[in-house]
């Protein structure tokens, strides 16, 4: 999540600030996650609005579990960094579509996307992902979803390539 408001940062400012926001700011300073136990980019975005994030440099990422400590170089400033309007995209839980998803990445930049993440995604390491659920617990009878399973979240910087829409209902 912290990625995807680093490079919308970016696209806010044509590049001219070139800050990279510190993901481990919100592992070890939000509570309204559970640090590497996992969380939700909602609320990180909630984090980002209500306290703010920090330069990568003023909490460098661990990969781990620790106390929040915010320590800046003596010659780079602390900057803390809001986002505002915040929220889902169509507009509430369960109304995002491909075309609103595009639209967003269009306009507005990166996005995030939860899901289930099957055990072969362990292994991607480049191209278009492509995989089918085939765990029966996420499907009933009726071959549709009891629920939104989602397990992972990942940032989405696109949707298509040379003019193919890539489907994400198969």
């Amino acid at each position: 999540m912290v990625d995807a408001i680093t490079m919308r940062l970016r696209v806010k400012t044509k590049g001219q600030d070139q800050t990279l926001l510190s993901p481990q700011n919100v592992v070890s300073c939000s509570d309204y996650n559970q640090g590497c136990e996992g969380g939700y980019p909602y609320l990180v975005a909630k984090f980002a609005q209500d306290i703010g994030l920090v330069p990568d440099y003023c909490e460098v990422y661990t990969a781990e579990d620790s106390a929040c400590r915010i320590s800046c170089p003596t010659d780079k400033p602390l900057k803390v960094y809001h986002v505002k309007d915040y929220k889902y995209i169509g507009g509430f839980y369960g109304a995002c579509n491909e075309a609103s998803m595009m639209y967003d990445l269009y306009h507005n930049g990166p996005i995030v996307i939860a899901l289930n993440a099957p055990s072969d995604l362990f292994y991607y390491n480049k191209g278009i992902y492509d995989s089918k659920d085939t765990d029966a617990d996420d499907w009933d009878i009726t071959k549709t979803s009891r629920w939104e399973k989602t397990n992972h979240a990942v940032t989405c910087v696109g949707y298509g390539e040379e003019g193919k829409i890539y489907n994400i209902n198969k």
